[in-house]
Formats: structure tokens, C-alpha cells, sequence
């Protein structure tokens, strides 16, 4: 990373970074996972994933509608998922 973005290491060195706040109706509501993601341990079941269009992300959309696919709610089965860039809220 230092040879590919020197100027941002040096900004999350001094914890420079300036995170998006993000605002939803209610806990696990909506993650948005990317590639580094994936690979964390994660708790629970959101109502609804959001995921970028890389190829490996069909496998966890897959994943999403089964294990919402017998939820009552409007965002279960196939409306539990979105896909979209990563700089998208």
C-alpha cells in the first residue's frame, strides 16, 4: 500500500479519514459488504444486504434470499438484497 497510495496511509496513520455516517430505520437493517468483508465473522441476519457487482457476490445474494426467504416482512426473498457501487449509501 505504501508504493500504490503513499498519501493514504499517511491519512489513516493520522487517522485522518473521514467516515460517511449512515442512517436506517433500525439494527441490522442494512450491511454492505465488499471483498475484505466477506472474510469477517459475522453475527445475525440483516434485512437486507447491499453488494457490489463483483462475481463472487452472487454466492452471498444466494445466501441472503434463503435464509430471508420465509420472513413475512417486505424485505424478504428476493428484495433482500441490493446490489450498487460501495461509495453509495
Amino acid at each position: 500500500m505504501k508504493l500504490l497510495d503513499p498519501k493514504g496511509m499517511q491519512n489513516r496513520q493520522r487517522k485522518r479519514l473521514k467516515r460517511r455516517q449512515y442512517s436506517y430505520p433500525g439494527l441490522n437493517f442494512v450491511w454492505h459488504m465488499d471483498s475484505y468483508d466477506k472474510l469477517k465473522p459475522f453475527g445475525g441476519c440483516p434485512k437486507r444486504t447491499r453488494l457490489d457487482l463483483g462475481t463472487e457476490n452472487g454466492y452471498i445474494a444466494d445466501m441472503q434470499k434463503f435464509l430471508r426467504r420465509d420472513h413475512g416482512d417486505t424485505f424478504s426473498g428476493e428484495r433482500s438484497f441490493l446490489y450498487g457501487k460501495s461509495t453509495n449509501a
